[in-house]
């Protein structure tokens, strides 16, 4: 902070910077340190303090950082006058939230998740669960199939499917044949206009859908909570969940790597996963046959060089899968699964490979139909491991 300091009918600013000390009169110029000085041109935004000027110190205009720094969280936190929107946890102290991976990687993502949920909020059919379909405009109803024409009843008829990352490449074509299947489909993700796109042509085929806006990469464990709540007081279940969010850059070195970008890979593609989880875990156990399904890259390939935190996520994952499955026992109505497409024509492959020079790479919708067998009673098959089918 500063000091107020009276002098000559004017107030002027004394800052005070830890490193290094300065004087408080420069002795070639005799000017007093706080005092705007004529000598030096300032930028016209970064040099600008609280009283909109620039600042000498050392006969260098050096801006108030204070004024530009987004708020941290983490072990930041403690010098900030508020967390972030929505970022409830408690610091560095609170093991949900591990201080290094929000202090290391002060994501620009945070400062827009906290934006996005503000407009949200004034927005009141964007905020909460959405009912769309057969039995939209109703308050809370019973889960019901979507109509068929056939006499035998979709394999998801009367289930609710949660697909993370549903406006993707493979979550855009599983969440429509889940739909088709009969079920529910909860679509989350963090770009509207593609989610709304991806409503409408789920409800003109006749499917049912709901949209929960939401980025993974600025939500906090309370928010998956939240989300979790919600759909428990909306649709009253929640059968299976299905991970097809990622964050991927493109192949970089280790040694090159900008360690926010690390962090955001491992957080995105791993820890947020994880968050999501463990929120539903509580009302998939409800259900009497529910499924978790991890959409994992090829583990051979992004062992290899450069893939980053991207390939150390995807290892972790195939970890994850049958570790959770063999806490929860073989007894638990909850199955987690793995899920590993062969090569798909996505945005996310297209930052590694050249398109005109991927002939191996198929439309996401040739595994549309695994995903599906996965969060059907026909998954049990595949429990506790990486299943890899064929195109």
């Amino acid at each position: 902070m500063g000091r107020l300091l009276s002098g000559e009918g004017r107030l002027t600013i004394q800052r005070f910077y830890p490193h290094p000390p300065q004087p408080a009169v420069h002795a070639a110029c005799g000017c007093i340190a706080g005092e705007r000085h004529a000598g030096v041109r300032a930028h016209p935004v970064r040099d600008r303090g609280p009283s909109g000027g620039a600042f000498h110190e050392g006969h260098a205009a050096v801006p108030d950082v204070r004024v530009f720094q987004p708020y941290r969280a983490g072990a930041q936190a403690g010098r900030c006058r508020r967390l972030p929107h929505r970022q409830r946890a408690r610091g560095a102290g609170d093991p949900r939230q591990p201080a290094a991976l929000f202090e290391l990687a002060d994501l620009p993502a945070v400062v827009h998740q906290r934006r996005t949920d503000r407009r949200l909020r004034h927005h009141p059919g964007a905020v909460r669960v959405r009912r769309a379909g057969a039995d939209a405009g109703g308050g809370r109803q019973g889960v019901s199939a979507a109509p068929t024409d056939t006499g035998t009843a979709p394999v998801l008829a009367g289930r609710v499917v949660l697909v993370a990352g549903a406006h993707g490449g493979l979550g855009s074509a599983a969440s429509q044949a889940c739909a088709r299947a009969g079920a529910i489909v909860v679509l989350l993700g963090r770009k509207v206009p593609k989610l709304n796109r991806l409503h409408d042509a789920i409800v003109k085929d006749g499917g049912q859908a709901l949209l929960y806006p939401m980025d993974l990469e600025g939500a906090a464990p309370d928010d998956y909570a939240e989300l979790a709540e919600r759909i428990g007081q909306e649709l009253g279940r929640l059968d299976g969940v299905l991970h097809c969010a990622a964050e991927f850059k493109g192949l970089t070195p280790l040694l090159h790597t900008d360690p926010a970008d690390f962090a955001r890979a491992l957080h995105v593609n791993l820890t947020a996963r994880w968050w999501l989880t463990q929120a539903c875990l509580p009302l998939l156990q409800q259900a009497p046959d529910a499924a978790v399904v991890f959409a994992i890259d090829d583990l051979d390939l992004t062992g290899r060089a450069f893939w980053g935190g991207y390939g150390i996520a995807q290892q972790a994952l195939a970890t994850l899968v049958g570790m959770l499955d063999a806490e929860l026992g073989a007894a638990s109505p909850v199955r987690v699964a793995g899920l590993q497409p062969g090569p798909m024509r996505t945005t996310l492959r297209g930052r590694a490979y050249m398109a005109d020079q991927d002939r191996d790479a198929r439309d996401p919708a040739n595994w549309a139909g695994a995903c599906v067998e996965l969060l059907s009673a026909a998954g049990a098959a595949h429990r506790g491991r990486v299943w890899k089918p064929a195109a």
